[in-house]
């Protein structure tokens, strides 16, 4: 009768629904020097927590626990005080090396650059077929730059693709 009545308090004890009273009775039962031994696996999980219970905390458990804390955060500050440093000299020389690229003048464009903010009227035939030769020659060189740059970009697409095949494929 009482191993039925431990095995529904153990039952209970694993669902976390016995009262201090039922747990004290399971302590007391797992204590003895003699009990079933169906039940002996169980016994070392209840004597080991009658020795633990009677464990107190050191006084200055709380000062050091706080002080590993505030290590841990001076560490993250530290690291987060060099990624911020990086992070700031990258973006003072990409902001260099655009303004830079910005800046400077493109000087296959130079010498139409007083032609293109104007409107000129060419009265000669043969002057202005040379001017529009000129000026769509020059569209045609930017078009083509263009071109090689979208060439380009459409093969890193491409290799963006096979790599997410590839992973799809190793998923």
């Amino acid at each position: 009768m009482e191993l039925q009545k431990i095995n529904k308090l153990l039952e209970k004890y694993w669902q976390a629904e016995t009262s201090e009273a039922e747990e004290k009775v399971l302590f007391e039962y797992f204590n003895q020097k003699e009990i079933d031994p169906s039940l002996k696996p169980y016994q070392p999980l209840f004597i080991h927590q009658k020795v633990n219970s009677n464990r107190k905390l050191s006084g200055n458990f709380n000062e050091k626990i706080l002080l590993e804390i505030h290590k841990k955060e001076q560490k993250k500050n530290r690291k987060t005080k060099w990624l911020t440093y990086y992070l700031q000299t990258a973006a003072v020389i990409t902001l260099l090396i655009i303004s830079t690229i910005w800046l400077l003048p493109d000087y296959s464009t130079k010498k139409y650059k007083n032609k293109s903010n104007s409107q000129v009227e060419i009265e000669d035939p043969n002057k202005a077929y040379e001017t529009a030769k000129e000026a769509l020659i020059l569209v045609s060189t930017q078009i083509n730059r263009g071109k090689i740059y979208a060439a380009n970009i459409k093969k890193v697409q491409e290799a963006e693709e096979k790599l997410e095949d590839n992973l799809k494929i190793e998923l």
